[in-house]
């Protein structure tokens, strides 16, 4: 087919290119930009898809879009769905698409996001046995979900907590195995973690902690996982949440270093190639605020990032700077991250653990606050904990003097 060029290429189909998009328009109103998405789908938020979308709220893949689909054509930005960029010639400035097309760039975004891990034991590749990341996978388990009524979920991350909220608000038998001990134990403490435990318990989600499957058996399907420990959880469906693989491959195929993700200087842009950024999941960058260098695998790091780097593209030359931003909400509980997890010394907790109001602080060894967590049930005091628990991050308070107000409590 025959080759195109483009000003910007943006490689990618998530909420990273489509932010992206919006950056270069912000500044740059008539360069050609083309996204190209591996999906069957415009850009859209992922982060509904574990929560309201599997109960039908929303019941439309268009209300969880990045952009409404009107504005793609309004601002000039084309979009090729069901497309996959094979190949990224970095000498000749060119890429190769899976339709056989080439695409020639004078700007390339790399936003390819991460791939779920799968589980490697007798029985993973049965039917009813997924792993979950995209809005098909949404829309097929909502779907079953409406006939089945055991459920386990292998992991206790953000996906497996999620869903397990969500499935169990719609009646379902929940059952989380989890090798750690206690929920989010990769970046939360225990006090946090067994809040979180003993909460799901009383909604009537049961635990298989420090304990993995090692066989999903069935006829034809999924019907029991048995564990390492001898349960046998009935399941008529099974959800894999066990990480992600970065989607790196393309960047090191063209050439470039890839360390836990590609890296890039202040602006995002790759620190080998002065015509490539890089957004999302893979963009590996140096937080300023944290004063570490590393990736982040959330909602509004790639909304950051994209935009970031699209302005970065069209010129703008400002340093990403956010503190970072995670955020979950299961059954009536609300919560908020915001700091860089990991390098912990010591925490402290400020507010009522009992009525679910309550602030975690993560410090390091001077006692500076890093990373705070934020549990509520009350909406409107979320604004103000996420702002407050923002503050307290990039001031870089001492944990010894912070009190509940500083940290949005009251």
């Amino acid at each position: 087919m025959a080759t195109e060029s483009v000003k910007y290429l943006l490689v990618g189909g998530g909420t990273a290119a489509a932010q992206a998009a919006v950056g270069i328009r912000e500044l740059d109103k008539d360069g050609t930009v083309l996204i190209v998405a591996r999906e069957n789908h415009i850009p859209y938020d992922r982060p509904p898809l574990s929560k309201g979308f599997v109960k039908f709220q929303p019941e439309d893949p268009a209300d969880i879009e990045s952009k409404d689909s009107t504005w793609y054509p309004q601002n000039n930005v084309s979009l090729r769905t069901g497309t996959e960029v094979t190949r990224v010639d970095r000498d000749a400035k060119a890429a190769l698409l899976s339709d056989g097309s080439t695409v020639a760039y004078e700007k390339l975004l790399l936003a390819t996001g991460s791939t779920p891990r799968s589980l490697d034991i007798p029985g993973s590749d049965m039917a009813h046995v997924f792993t979950y990341r995209t809005v098909d996978d949404a829309q097929t388990i909502r779907e079953m979900a409406k006939g089945i009524q055991n459920v386990v979920l292998v992991g206790g991350g953000y996906i497996g907590m999620e869903l397990g909220a969500t499935l169990r608000q719609l009646g379902k038998n929940v059952t989380i195995i989890h090798r750690g001990k206690h929920p989010w134990d990769n970046f939360a403490s225990a006090i946090t973690g067994n809040f979180l435990q003993a909460y799901f318990e009383n909604q009537g989600v049961r635990f298989l902690m420090e304990d993995e499957p090692e066989q999903i058996a069935g006829n034809g399907r999924a019907q029991t996982v048995r564990t390492k420990k001898g349960h046998a959880p009935s399941a008529d469906l099974v959800i894999v949440g066990v990480g992600v693989e970065l989607n790196t491959s393309l960047a090191q195929e063209s050439g470039l270093s890839v360390d836990k993700g590609i890296p890039v200087n202040e602006y995002l842009q790759s620190e080998e190639d002065p015509s490539v950024w890089v957004a999302g999941d893979i963009a590996a960058y140096t937080d300023r605020v944290a004063d570490k260098r590393w990736h982040a695998e959330h909602h509004m790091n790639a909304k950051w990032t994209g935009k970031q780097a699209g302005r970065n593209m069209a010129g703008a030359n400002e340093p990403f700077s956010q503190v970072a931003y995670f955020f979950s909400d299961m059954f009536d509980l609300e919560v908020v991250l915001r700091g860089s997890p990991g390098s912990v010394h010591s925490t402290k907790v400020l507010g009522d653990l009992d009525t679910a109001n309550f602030v975690e602080l993560y410090s390091d060894q001077q006692g500076v606050v890093r990373m705070a967590i934020g549990v509520t049930r009350d909406n409107e005091r979320y604004g103000a904990m996420e702002t407050a628990l923002e503050k307290l991050v990039l001031e870089k308070r001492n944990a010894r003097d912070v009190t509940p107000a500083d940290a949005g409590l009251v």
